[in-house]
């Protein structure tokens, strides 16, 4: 466990290729590779098989190179905890959950999250990131449309519909327009209408499937997901 006090308190690794073991955190401000490389931080061992949080939550991270959990159901955050306010953690990290039903809530970098094998929630918030689920029924999780930019939409890697994999959509009001919180339509390959809510996917020349999603009746795409497996979706691979 590491417990930090008042002033700035940081856990500096010692040697490369050096893995931070970590089953408890609070009060620390930083946590550093120092001049070395390879350096990683995951959950301890001892708790290997077990349900793990590991909150990094507005702990500035420097030199390093992997976060990562054990075999078991982890949580881990890196923006924000269970309603937390986000923080600006811009680093663009790299985060394994391990197998187990994981939960990696990302950061504002340009991130990578892999779940492994396990039914595991992926949230990789803004940046550009790049998330493979693995083995097990995964929700790809999205929470505003700017997470996943036209142009420089989040890559899906591995999406699977035999698998039960999801991509949750159910945060964004598809119609600012209208009052309340408005769901997405999935229309397929059909072209957009001039309504506001329609998602469409288009099987393009780069060989990956684009979804684009429409939020202001204006027939142009306000947000892109990028499926790099060239997944075809359907209405029931949403939660919307």
């Amino acid at each position: 466990n590491y417990i930090g006090g008042t002033g700035i308190d940081m856990i500096i690794a010692d040697a490369s290729s050096q893995n931070i073991g970590v089953a408890d955190i609070s009060g620390i401000e930083k946590i550093s590779g120092g001049a070395f490389s390879n350096v990683s931080i995951q959950t301890k061992a001892a708790n290997n098989g077990s349900a793990v949080l590991l909150n990094l939550t507005g702990i500035e991270l420097e030199n390093i190179n992997l976060i990562k959990g054990q075999n078991g159901d982890d949580s881990i955050y890196l923006e924000g905890s269970a309603g937390a306010a986000s923080t600006a953690l811009t680093r663009n990290d790299t985060v394994y959950g391990g197998a187990g039903n994981d939960s990696i809530y990302s950061g504002f970098g340009d991130d990578i999250l892999a779940g492994d094998v396990g039914n595991d929630l992926l949230v990789g918030g803004a940046g550009l990131d790049t998330i493979t689920g693995g083995a097990g029924a995964d929700t790809f999780r999205f929470d505003a449309f700017s997470e996943s930019v036209v142009g420089a939409g989040d890559k899906i890697i591995d999406f699977s519909s035999t698998d039960g994999d999801k991509i949750r959509l159910s945060s964004i009001d598809a119609d600012a327009s209208v009052s309340g919180d408005q769901a997405f339509v999935f229309i397929g390959s059909g072209m957009f209408s001039d309504v506001a809510g329609e998602l469409r996917i288009e099987l393009e020349a780069d060989g990956f499937t684009h979804l684009y999603g429409d939020t202001n009746a204006d027939s142009v795409a306000d947000f892109e997901i990028v499926l790099t497996n060239g997944a075809n979706l359907a209405a029931t691979d949403f939660i919307l």
